[in-house]
């Protein structure tokens, strides 16, 4: 069983002294230059970011070397074997864009024909305003208006018509 001991100051041996005593002057001379090289804060603030830059520079140039020759040729042989896969896709794709452009052309020159219609209607009916007897609100077409004359025409031939007719039933009817 081994016990702690304390330290024996008997045993403490002249160069384990000298040794420390050597530590402690290297460690103040060190601080001594370091701190006389550096006036503060900024100095050492550059040296690191000179370090940095060197570091970076040095890393990716040796990174560049590595990969710039596989990544072009790595890049080529997927991009080939995409361009085969999604070809078809997107010539699909494009003809279906021309397709829907013929379409949107289409509909915007129908759109163009439907609004000249109505613009043209609206010419018609604005002449024939107020051309109903008791109605002067009512606008109505050249073609509406022609049908409601022939109407009013009809319903004034309606009781002539129909008493020839009667007289005719009663003449037949007589026989």
């Amino acid at each position: 069983m081994s016990r702690i001991q304390a330290i024996n100051w008997n045993r403490i041996t002249t160069w384990r002294v000298a040794a420390g005593l050597a530590i402690v002057v290297a460690a103040t001379a060190g601080f001594a230059l370091g701190s006389g090289t550096a006036s503060g804060r900024d100095d050492a603030e550059s040296a690191r970011e000179a370090a940095y830059e060197q570091a970076y520079d040095t890393a990716y140039d040796s990174a560049r070397e590595l990969t710039a020759t596989s990544g072009t040729t790595e890049g080529t042989r997927r991009g080939r074997l995409a361009g085969k896969e999604t070809g078809a896709r997107e010539g699909f794709d494009l003809a279906g864009g021309e397709a829907g452009v013929a379409a949107a052309r289409d509909q915007a020159e129908q759109a163009a024909a439907a609004e000249a219609a109505a613009e043209a209607e609206i010419a018609d009916r604005r002449a024939n305003c107020g051309t109903i007897p008791g109605s002067p609100k009512i606008c109505p077409t050249d073609a509406e208006l022609a049908d409601y004359q022939a109407a009013v025409e009809a319903a004034k031939e309606a009781p002539k018509a129909n008493k020839k007719q009667g007289k005719k039933r009663k003449a037949n009817n007589g026989r």
